[in-house]
């Protein structure tokens, strides 16, 4: 049985778009403030990446459509889990085994390497969930 979704209105993708650009002026400002002093802060990664994920959010939902953005939402929340545990697992890992000295090695894992791999793989998947033609069913499916 085929369900028909009506299509977004007007008012609610100029509502979608005045929340993309609110959250994506406020991640332009705020991104410059994730590097401090050389270093990345990834505590305020942490506070501002639901503004960014409203943002990519957002833009998908103009784009695409209320419901496909939900979708790619749920796709981007994967390939964030996916990539950021890959990304803190080598950063782990890698400080030691290329310097087994340095006992400070495994923290670039746990507060740089894991939350940005999170955040680029939000991104990613996102962008990538929206952009992708949608799936069919197979009649063998059927």
């Amino acid at each position: 049985m085929l369900r028909i979704v009506p299509a977004p209105s007007r008012a609610t993708r100029a509502i979608a778009a005045a929340a993309a650009i609110l959250s994506t002026v406020f991640v332009a400002f705020k991104a410059p403030h994730w590097i401090r002093f050389g270093s990345v802060d990834s505590i305020q990664i942490f506070i501002d990446s639901p503004f960014l994920l409203l943002a990519t959010t957002c833009w998908i939902a103009v784009a695409c459509g209320l419901k496909r953005a939900g979708v790619s939402v749920l796709f981007g929340l994967a390939c964030g889990v996916a990539l950021g545990g890959i990304c803190a697992i080598l950063g782990f890992f890698g400080p030691l085994l290329l310097m087994p000295q340095s006992n400070q090695g495994p923290l670039f894992g746990i507060f740089i390497a894991g939350p940005l791999g999170f955040v680029i793989g939000i991104v990613a998947g996102a962008i990538y969930s929206a952009w992708r033609p949608p799936q069919t069913r197979s009649k063998l499916a059927m």
